[in-house]
């Protein structure tokens, strides 16, 4: 893509950093990709084996939502601060490529599960294997990329995130129908430890981080001060992870849903929602990223308030998926729900890189996606499933609708704290660029 090249000189014409070629440049981006389509592989494949899982080994509803959002999001955000914390002393390469070897072992563990207690340790070690991975992924895009690109090249990550998505509802939902959800998990595993060797083997720490992040770093918590008096940061923080209750919700449980409520097997479901919401997602967070490199140049605040009308837009259209009676209108009307409530990815990313600063690239992401993890991811899932507990005894398979109806009203967090954090950005990120 465009993104990769050399520093900009004068002309704006070549965006990457000072001494990153544009073939090293290019290599780099393109298996971090891997990396990060393989980290939402693994993550969200148990959504489209819910059915099967909540079958074969006698689960609830409620266990199901501890599995596939509690379990891995309570030990990714203990672990993420510290793993973030030593990369950011200039060890990212090495701290990356660890993480995704872990993880995919974890992931195959999953498939050898008999029960619940033992899928939950399974699930705790794809999220501490993962606590390495988003952040220290989004400090080596930052140190490879400049400012007026780097949205863009986490656009680009982005979309390898939402095909690994993708990927486990269709892949999955085959695997799972004809050979077993056992195998779904053993299919995921291998490439990916192949992947994180091949990373280890031949991407070098980034300069800057060689050169400057080596030194004695700041402590972690001093580190936390320094991000926490930045009004903005807060903001976003907070307003995303609260949006996420719901999206992360939406996410767990939506293939569940149609299946469910729909009478679909997993095969059809996963092969026709990846379908839809693979593609809208893609083009969410490409267009999203480019659009946030474009309003950025323009005012700084542009893209907190395209993404405060962004998180009010996405309630209407989850709304009215979830509410008809046709699953082919319910599968059309995933388009537009997953392509607005998609748009925040590449833009939020950035921003965060922006308020951190170079020094703090890795905490700071990792805090971020702490809070996104412990509160929406962990809390999303979880209440979800115990809602659908609790309608299901009275309303049968409308149980886990209403569930996921009630869920959206957290959309609207998002957009008020957006608008609040935009009233302090510019100062905020003048701080960073400073500090």
């Amino acid at each position: 893509m465009s993104a990769i090249g050399m520093e900009a000189p004068a002309d704006g014409i070549a965006p990457a950093k000072a001494g990153a070629g544009r073939v090293r440049a290019g290599y780099v981006l393109l298996i971090l990709c891997l990396i990060s389509a393989l980290n939402y592989y693994d993550r969200f494949l148990i959504g489209i084996l819910v059915e099967d899982l909540k079958r074969d080994l006698a689960l609830s509803d409620s266990q199901i939502g501890l599995l596939s959002g509690f379990a891995f999001a309570l030990v990714y955000s203990i672990a993420s601060i510290p793993v973030a914390s030593y990369a950011d002393r200039g060890f990212r390469v090495r701290v990356l490529g660890s993480a995704a070897a872990f993880w995919s072992v974890m992931t195959g563990l999953c498939g050898l599960a008999t029960g619940f207690w033992t899928m939950l340790f399974a699930r705790f070690g794809v999220g501490i294997g993962e606590s390495g991975g988003a952040p220290t992924t989004h400090a080596i895009v930052a140190e490879t990329f400049s400012d007026k690109w780097r949205a863009s090249a986490l656009a680009a990550i982005g979309v390898a995130g939402a095909v690994g998505t993708s990927a486990a509802f269709a892949g999955g939902g085959y695997i799972a129908q004809h050979y077993g959800w056992r195998w779904a998990f053993f299919a995921a595993a291998i490439p990916g430890v192949i992947i994180a060797l091949i990373f280890a083997l031949t991407v070098r720490e980034p300069k800057r981080a060689a050169a400057a992040d080596r030194a004695p770093s700041l402590p972690a918590r001093t580190a936390l001060g320094i991000l926490l008096r930045r009004p903005a940061y807060l903001w976003v923080c907070g307003g995303v992870s609260i949006f996420s209750i719901g999206g992360f919700g939406a996410s767990a449980w939506t293939p569940a849903y149609l299946m469910r409520y729909f009478g679909q097997d997993a095969a059809k479901v996963g092969l026709d929602y990846s379908a839809i919401v693979g593609p809208a997602t893609i083009i969410a967070v490409l267009g999203g990223g480019f659009l946030a490199d474009w309003l950025s140049r323009k005012d700084a605040r542009a893209p907190y308030w395209f993404l405060s009308v962004a998180f009010f837009a996405s309630i209407p259209f989850s709304v009215a998926q979830l509410t008809t009676e046709s699953y082919a209108t319910a599968m059309t009307l995933a388009w537009p729900s997953a392509l607005i409530g998609a748009l925040w990815i590449s833009p939020t990313y950035a921003i965060v890189q922006a308020l951190s600063g170079s020094k703090l690239r890795a905490i700071g992401a990792a805090f971020f996606m702490l809070c996104v993890n412990l509160i929406g991811q962990s809390l999303g899932p979880l209440l979800v499933g115990a809602m659908s507990d609790h309608f299901s005894s009275a309303y049968g398979n409308l149980g886990l609708r209403y569930a996921l109806l009630i869920s959206t009203t957290s959309f609207v967090a998002g957009g008020i704290a957006f608008l609040m954090a935009a009233r302090t950005a510019r100062a905020d990120m003048e701080k960073a660029a400073s500090f």
